[in-house]
């Protein structure tokens, strides 16, 4: 696969067009989101940093005692940032989207200038515009995390090695890895290619990519000094037992999404197809169109094998060939690679036997959709690389109201049933003298900044405490993480007052999705 760049003279002025583009998606996103509350991971580590980095001086360490005060080991930058904005702005749920915002931005323009470097401007528009319909990243935009900006910087530093900047690329991935420590992966992919390339006659164009380790160890030293921690415990220790077929079903996890889910395996197998092929600006023949459509009539993971036998044959045919692919395509290839098989074996050294979120992988993205769809531009021209598109593009949007119940944050429709929940907090405060929620919901009422509650109201943690006073209203906080739940059941239960029993106030169902208000006492 022969991916020389091309300069384009266009290029600046598409560049400035692209930028602005990205600032007004992002200005859209950033006024939708400023009513989203706070949830999930963003609201059980991240804002709990930020908000004792805000009220403790600012300090770059966060060694808060509270759950989730020690932003689980990973470097801080990005929660001190937005503990600044709290500090400038106020601790607010509009002040807590902006990063978000900004790094969302400059993902889709990113995803632009690598798409563009590969294969011309169609395929970087069709690279941003995928990348702007997929669930995941949509999902991950609307909640202040880390895996946008992590995004970003790794399509940044893929775009400037495949133009030869190779300082400029390790320095991209080294603010990658100030997002996430996955970012050394990306660097070691550069640096292997490098080696397989260049032999040892060039130490520093592999000494270069580097750089990254600096932020790990800096950020484990950090974290020893403050904690009496390298690492965070949940990410390397004695691990826990694991499923018989954990390999596999991580494997389908994690490949299975990254390629295969949302119409990805469309330009996938239709890159592989178009190579195997050997289709050069032609009209397929009958045999590459059969390979293009055969997995329509196959569930995502007979598609993950089919790409399997599919990515073996495309090896067989380059090890006859007797070369590698370019270094900027290989270095691609080798990074998608390795996200996959680090987050699906890391849980053989890690106490957490999940580990198991489909974000984890979501920097490799930008990679897995620039990479086929230039492969189709170069080899199939642009009158196969606009179908090709529009359908990646049309199977994302129609992802965004798909929520998966196991992982409801991995899609946009998923992260809006926080909506749902703040419904269900004004209803409960208003209905009740006092509310019952989980302790991992309990500050929804206490924390207007979440953006659940205009002022605090009285709660109580289930679980804690004596039974009910039985001339006293209760309103319960029941989530969709908890509904149907026996323990949650048996445990209010329990504390129920003698001849009292709790009656449905209210129901709010989004797809597998329920939350409900219960009411106690008075009122019922």
């Amino acid at each position: 696969m022969g991916f020389q760049h091309r300069a384009d003279p266009a290029a600046p002025g598409l560049d400035w067009a692209a930028l602005l583009l990205c600032l007004a998606a992002a200005v859209v996103l950033m006024v939708l989101s400023a009513g989203i509350p706070v949830s999930g991971d963003a609201w059980g580590y991240s804002y709990r940093t930020a908000r004792w980095i805000a009220d403790n001086g600012m300090t770059p360490i966060p060694c808060g005692q509270g759950r989730g005060e020690q932003g689980m080991g990973h470097p801080t930058a990005f929660y001190w940032t937005w503990a600044l904005l709290m500090r400038i702005a106020g601790d607010t749920v509009a002040v807590a989207h902006v990063l978000p915002s900004a790094t969302f931005c400059l993902a889709l323009w990113a995803a632009w200038r690598l798409g563009h470097a590969m294969a011309g401007r169609a395929c970087g528009f069709w690279t941003a515009a995928c990348l702007l319909a997929s669930p995941l990243f949509l999902s991950q935009a609307l909640q202040p995390l880390q895996e946008t900006g992590f995004t970003a910087f790794a399509a940044l530093a893929m775009e400037r090695y495949l133009v030869g900047r190779n300082t400029q690329a390790a320095v991209m991935t080294t603010v990658a890895a100030v997002f996430r420590e996955q970012a050394v992966l990306l660097a070691a992919s550069f640096a292997l290619v490098e080696l397989l390339h260049e032999g040892t006659g060039k130490p520093g164009r592999i000494l270069v990519h580097a750089m990254p380790l600096g932020v790990i160890l800096v950020t484990g030293l950090g974290n020893l000094a403050a904690t009496g921690m390298f690492f965070n415990k949940i990410h390397f220790g004695a691990p826990s037992a694991l499923r018989p077929d954990w390999l596999a079903f991580r494997t389908r996890l994690f490949a299975g999404h990254l390629l295969a889910a949302d119409g990805r395996w469309i330009p996938l197998v239709s890159a592989l197809a178009l190579v195997l092929a050997g289709q050069a600006r032609r009209t397929p023949s009958a045999t590459s169109l059969l390979l293009l459509l055969s997995p329509a009539l196959l569930f995502p993971p007979a598609r993950l094998a089919f790409l399997a036998v599919m990515a073996a044959a495309g090896t067989l045919a380059i090890a006859r060939r007797g070369s590698l692919p370019d270094r900027p395509i290989f270095a691609m290839i080798l990074f998608v690679l390795m996200m996959i098989a680090f987050h699906v074996l890391i849980v053989k050294i890690a106490p957490d036997p999940a580990l198991d979120l489909y974000r984890y992988v979501l920097g490799a993205l930008p990679a897995v959709l620039a990479l086929p769809l230039a492969v189709i531009r170069r080899r199939g021209g642009v009158r196969l690389l606009h179908p090709v598109g529009a359908i990646l593009l049309v199977s994302g949007v129609l992802g965004c109201f798909r929520i998966d119940p196991f992982q409801p944050d991995s899609t946009p429709a998923g992260t809006l049933a926080s909506l749902d929940t703040r419904r269900a907090v004004l209803l409960a405060a208003a209905s009740a003298d006092t509310a019952i929620a989980p302790e991992t919901e309990a500050d929804f009422f206490t924390n207007p900044s979440l953006g659940y509650i205009d002022r605090p109201f009285p709660v109580r943690v289930l679980g804690t405490g004596p039974a009910l006073c039985g001339d006293a209203a209760y309103s319960v906080l029941v989530p969709p993480t908890h509904h149907g739940d026996p323990w949650f059941e048996r445990t209010l239960e329990e504390i129920l007052p003698a001849g009292a029993f709790p009656c449905t106030l209210a129901t709010w169902v989004r797809g597998p999705l329920v939350t409900e208000v219960l009411l106690i006492g008075a009122d019922e």
